[in-house]
């Protein structure tokens, strides 16, 4: 409904009340649409974890960039002994940069202690395979050995947490090797995917020159495709995570840390969000 002029007032300016009445419920209907689908997405752990994901890969990111920023904010004197004197803007970013640096420590604690229930949804997975397999045998072969690595990564890591919060009682040392080997067999889930979607490439590949099956229509190609091409850029963004944190001094600093989460944690949180539309 277009804008209208209230003619018998004389006000060149007016509007009808009616158009403004009609555009505020408009847009609280879309503002209830999104709320919902979001209400959608937060009933599902999946979903939730998603969105903590890119909340903490985002901070992570953020902290050092402010940080940085304040820094250059503030105010060197040429003095005999060098003194930096903080300007309200630099402490007002030092301080959002410490608060982030909190939230995404607090993020990361919430998915540990979610993830304490993961070795559940494994076993389910690994169930499901073992009843309707992969009928390529080696796609099943690298399945299987996911599911493996996973188990142990879950085991790993829940060990790992409950003595983090004093809840057994292995010496830090020991808790120090568990966070380490949890990350190499998460490592070791990305390489098997690589290979894994390297040969469902090839087996597409074969079924689109007629040589294996039947041939798929185009839209089923063009899903597979998308799916495929999604999943491989996953796998590239988190796999320097997985390095990362398998070794003890790590190999990268916050703010790539943060990039290469965030690409991973945003196509995943846009699956999800379509996915309960």
């Amino acid at each position: 409904m277009p804008w209208s002029v209230d003619k018998s007032s004389g006000d060149a300016g007016g509007t009808d009340p009616s158009v403004l009445l009609y555009v505020v419920k408009k847009h609280l209907r879309q503002a209830e649409g999104e709320l919902d689908h979001l209400s959608r997405l937060l009933s599902t752990p999946s979903g939730t974890d998603r969105l903590l994901s890119l909340i903490y890969y985002s901070s992570t990111f953020l902290a050092p960039q402010l940080s940085r920023l304040a820094l250059l904010l503030t105010v060197k004197l040429a003095t005999p002994i060098p003194l930096v004197v903080l300007t309200p803007a630099s402490t007002t970013l030092a301080t959002a940069s410490n608060r982030l640096r909190k939230l995404a420590s607090k993020i990361s604690d919430v998915r540990m202690f979610m993830r304490l229930w993961g070795l559940v949804g494994i076993y389910k997975w690994g169930a499901g395979t073992l009843r309707s397999p992969p009928k390529d045998a080696v796609v099943r072969s690298l399945v299987l050995a996911q599911v493996a690595v996973n188990a142990a990564y879950q085991v790993l890591e829940n060990m790992a947490y409950l003595n983090m919060h004093s809840l057994l009682a292995f010496s830090k040392r020991t808790e120090g090797r568990m966070w380490l080997w949890s990350t190499r067999c998460w490592a070791a889930h990305i390489v098997l995917d690589f290979v894994k979607l390297e040969r469902m490439r090839w087996l597409r590949n074969e079924k689109a020159r007629g040589l294996r099956g039947l041939v798929v229509s185009g839209e089923e190609e063009r899903a597979a495709r998308d799916d495929w091409n999604k999943a491989w850029v996953c796998n590239a963004t988190t796999a320097p995570l997985s390095i990362h944190w398998s070794l003890e001094k790590g190999l990268l600093d916050d703010t790539a840390v943060g990039a290469f989460g965030c690409v991973g944690a945003a196509i995943s949180l846009r699956d999800a969000w379509r996915g309960c539309a």
